[in-house]
């Protein structure tokens, strides 16, 4: 379970970093995780497969199946004011 924190955390802060617009900050994975710790409102997406939640997730995450068809349509429910 940890080791998936860890990766999920880590898989955080890599897409952060590639990735840069005016919304978008650059985080390492310790700064990951104090703002998983801080942060009320943080959305954490984790967009694996059902099969790949079974091996553990995170508390109060929201799970979309990258695989699914309408996967756009749930990552367009997000709310576009909180951090993800």
């Amino acid at each position: 379970m940890k080791n998936t924190l860890f990766l999920l955390v880590s898989f955080i802060a890599i897409a952060c970093s590639e990735r840069t617009s005016e919304n978008t900050i650059n985080v390492s994975v310790k700064e990951a995780k104090e703002l998983m710790i801080s942060t009320s409102v943080l959305q954490i997406v984790d967009v694996r497969t059902p099969e790949e939640w079974s091996q553990g997730v995170i508390d109060s995450t929201l799970k979309v199946n990258f695989r699914d068809v309408d996967f756009a349509d749930k990552v367009k429910l997000l709310d576009k004011n909180a951090p993800t």
